[in-house]
């Protein structure tokens, strides 16, 4: 197991605020991720240049941010380094990578049509 450290006193009042809110709604009705309940570890991450924190897992290669009062999955695409939340991160494909990556949301859309029509 690897080992990381942040010091809690280096975060800004925000980012302690956005963690602890991030830390209630963990594993909780208000947490819209798949982090961490697989089994696998999760981690803080901070930049401090724009005072952001947020949620990681090694096993998923995605993170968790607040997204209102929700704590809510937040895509980076490996192909272009087009990020945000589930409705942001679906973009014009630039290449396989972006393809690749767009696939699970194009999935589930068709999924959510086919629901809409059968209704």
């Amino acid at each position: 197991m690897s080992e990381s450290r942040l010091n809690i006193n280096e975060l800004s009042i925000k980012s302690r605020l956005d963690l602890s809110k991030m830390l209630a709604c963990y594993n909780t009705d208000n947490d819209l991720t798949d982090i961490g309940h697989h089994g696998d570890a999760v981690h803080i991450g901070y930049n401090d240049k724009h005072d952001n924190i947020w949620l990681y897992s090694d096993e998923y290669g995605y993170s968790a941010m607040m997204n209102g009062d929700k704590l809510d999955t937040y895509y980076n695409c490996w192909g272009c380094g087009h990020e945000g939340f589930t409705s942001d991160a679906i973009h014009e494909p630039e290449d396989e990578e972006c393809k690749e990556f767009l696939e699970p949301f194009l999935a589930e859309l068709k999924k959510e049509k086919l629901k809409e029509l059968l209704k």
